[in-house]
């Protein structure tokens, strides 16, 4: 035993002397793991490690474990064996010893291992992290009531509490019953309540002292528009026109808003309204700036600017910031960037103070043209300007990093909006996690997530498409079946990207009844798009699966059908 104590003390001076001197590292690389093996191993071999290791630390080099399934026990800390202390090495290169058999039984103990790994705190990091990070997601229970993950709207415009429903069906004293009720009708209208702006309509038409005004129709269809309800404005719009009420312009707008606003867009629909106003009056900025927003979002760009010529022209109005914002978004959809460039010059030239959203839509022009340095280079004159960056302006620009696959200016963003205070909302944590996924950081993007329904914010079919695209990334098919089953759980119909990535991250995991269980799901569902395959591909692409994008998009062309054996 003598013998063994005295190899182990010169092992030990032998590490020392390598740390101070790096020029006996080749030397010790090859030896010193064979008197550890022989000496150090047999003194610990009462003690069963097992799957424990012992981890030294290298100035030059880093070695781990090559099984991922070997949990670290030893750290920085003192550890105790049957009476015996052990420290660990700060100076020492690091060896990592595996499971093997002793010399004296068969137990199983350990023998050491030289082979370069990747370092073990990135190893921990995202193995453990992970796994804790995914017993959360399980453990999580979505509430029922989905307000609860509504954001409160601190903008809502309050009023005094005698001028709330206080049950009673007649307005407090001294108070118009007219004004009464528009002002709760605009509070609701302000909270997105369309159940009750309607219910209020009606008990307005109920009470014989008040009916419901231009403004009540304005405020109401402005709603309809924020909601898409399409089918509710149309029947208000009705009893506007049965009512025979003054024509106004601001009904007007509502309803070409309520237009502009569906999906897609009803460009005819509201062409024939602004010409049926255009017919009786004389319209005014408001409904001339409704207009030209349904043809940018529609592609007109030429009418666009007949319309704002004509506003300019024969209406002698001045185009206000809302104005060019409709061109701007215009020219932004159709990546033309230098003519958006040239509206927001055009607007210094007339003395038009650019705000904040000026500013969101060239930036996520820019972002979507992958020019992303352009992009920060107007984020940070906004800075200079004076001007305020908001909610929108953080997620158009999160939007740009995750588009030009730029993680780590994301995360900049990120240290941005919580110096400012700036609460994430869904499109902040969906562009983060765009972002990860796109710069293939799938654990981050699984965290992302973790806190966004953490903060009450409710994923939708973006989320999830790009939690499964980074589950597949990860292979971990249960992040696959978890983003299915917290879809199940808030009731969200998923489209074809999503579906897409189920399959592709399914195939990725080498879970091919699963893959094509989606498949048929989605085929179940009833949507017909030809491009399905193509998305498959370019998500199987992403993850590195090239011959596998091939033969997914090939087969599915040929057949327009799943073969199990695409991959």
């Amino acid at each position: 035993m003598v013998w063994k104590y005295s190899i182990f003390l010169i092992s030990v001076i032998g590490l020392v002397l390598q740390y101070r001197h790096h020029c006996i590292l080749e030397w010790f690389e090859d030896w010193m793991p064979t008197f550890l093996c022989f000496s150090f191993v047999p003194l610990v071999n009462s003690v069963a490690f097992e799957e424990h290791i012992i981890r030294y630390k290298c100035k030059s080099k880093s070695f781990n474990q090559t099984d991922r399934n070997h949990l670290p026990s030893w750290s920085a800390r003192r550890h105790s064996f049957s009476g015996r202390g052990v420290w660990k090495f700060s100076c020492v290169p690091e060896i990592v010893l595996l499971p093997c058999f002793s010399a004296n039984n068969k137990k199983a103990t350990t023998f050491c291992s030289m082979t370069p790994q990747s370092s073990w705190k990135d190893w921990e990091e995202k193995d453990t992290k992970m796994e804790q990070v995914i017993q959360n997601l399980e453990s999580f229970r979505f509430q029922e009531p989905t307000k609860a993950y509504l954001k409160p709207n601190h903008r809502v415009r309050r009023f005094p509490s005698s001028l709330e429903n206080s049950g009673s069906v007649l307005p407090p004293p001294g108070t118009s019953a007219l004004a009464w009720y528009n002002k709760r009708i605009r509070s609701a209208a302000a909270k997105r309540e369309l159940k009750a702006v309607l219910s209020l309509i009606r008990e307005m038409k109920r009470n014989k002292t008040t009916q419901p005004n231009t403004v009540t129709y304005a405020i109401a269809l402005s709603c309809c528009a924020k909601l898409r309800a399409i089918e509710e404005a149309r029947k208000l719009w009705n009893t506007y026109m049965e009512e025979n009420l003054p024509l106004d312009n601001h009904v007007y707008s509502s309803m070409i808003a309520v237009y502009a606003r569906t999906v897609p867009p009803q460009y005819d629909s509201a062409w024939a309204t602004f010409q049926q106003l255009k017919n009786h009056m004389k319209p005014n900025k408001v409904v001339y700036n409704a207009m030209i927003d349904i043809c940018s979002r529609t592609g007109r760009m030429e009418q666009a600017l007949e319309l704002y010529q004509e506003l300019k022209l024969e209406n002698g109005e001045k185009p206000d910031e809302y104005t060019y914002n409709a061109i701007l978004k215009g020219y932004a959809r159709a990546g033309n960037v230098q003519s958006a460039i040239q509206v927001s010059n055009q607007m210094h030239s007339e003395g038009i103070v650019p705000r904040a959203i000026t500013y969101s839509v060239l930036i996520d022009s820019l972002g979507k043209c992958r020019k992303l340095d352009e992009a920060f280079g107007f984020f940070e004159e906004m800075v200079v300007k004076g001007i305020q960056p908001n909610l929108i302006t953080f997620n158009v620009l999160l939007s740009a990093c995750a588009t030009s696959s730029n993680y780590s200016r994301a995360l900049v963003i990120v240290n941005w909006m919580k110096q400012r205070g700036v609460a994430f909302d869904r499109y902040t944590y969906n562009a983060l996690i765009q972002s990860a996924v796109n710069s293939k950081q799938y654990e981050e993007a699984v965290k992302w997530y973790e806190k966004m329904i953490r903060s009450r914010v409710i994923p939708n079919n973006v989320t999830f498409r790009y939690l499964v695209e980074a589950a597949g990334g990860l292979v971990r098919f249960e992040l696959v079946q978890l983003g299915k089953w917290h879809m199940e759980q808030l009731n969200i119909k998923g489209n074809s990207y999503t579906y897409a990535a189920l399959v592709a991250s399914s195939l990725r995991c080498k879970q091919m009844e699963a893959a094509q269980a989606f498949l048929n799901e989605f085929e179940l569902s009833g949507r017909n798009d030809s491009n399905f395959g193509n998305i498959i591909g370019d998500i199987l692409q992403r993850m590195g699966e090239y011959k596998s994008a091939d033969s997914v998009i090939s087969r599915m062309r040929q057949h327009n059908k799943w073969i199990e054996n695409a991959v």
